[in-house]
């Protein structure tokens, strides 16, 4: 059985800053680099190759294979570089889409626990989740020795 990663409250808020951060930098980047293109015909593409985007606990992008795959069909349809395939959100295109991913972040939850890293199986992605809801049978953690007494990991042969 896998390890759990577990991420601690603190980097989950932090991780929200860098990735609204970086969300907010592509917008930037989609408006300054390609104003040349067509807006109407890119959002076509990207609603008809990519599923709507969704975020994530931490404030990232959701990304399973479906948006990955999207990304890159987008980007060679509009013949933009494969290196800027990330920049294949709607989000990052349009005024409502910006709307959107404000929506979105504004309406995350609010952190109470630690969390973890998750695969969905039915809809092919990793997802933070809280750690109250593990499904994983959790076994008693064995005592090595009780509380006060250090004196038992000496070994043997040492103490006098």
């Amino acid at each position: 059985m896998p390890r759990l990663h577990i991420v601690p409250i603190k980097k989950v808020y932090a991780s929200r800053a860098k990735e609204f951060e970086r969300h907010y930098n592509n917008r930037r980047t989609v408006q300054e680099t390609f104003s040349v293109y067509n807006q109407a015909s890119v959002i076509r593409v990207l609603e008809r190759e990519i599923p709507a985007p969704t975020i994530r606990t931490d404030g990232s992008l959701i990304d399973g294979i479906p948006t990955l795959r999207g990304r890159a069909i987008a980007a060679d349809l509009l013949n933009i570089d494969p290196m800027q395939k990330e920049l294949m959100c709607l989000w990052y295109w349009s005024d409502d889409g910006w709307a959107d991913f404000n929506r979105q972040y504004q309406n995350l939850p609010d952190v109470y626990e630690d969390h973890f890293y998750r695969y969905d199986e039915a809809a092919d992605i990793v997802d933070l989740v809280p750690l109250s809801e593990n499904q994983r049978t959790k076994s008693p953690v064995q005592v090595r020795y009780k509380s006060g007494t250090s004196r038992r990991l000496v070994p043997r042969n040492q103490e006098q």
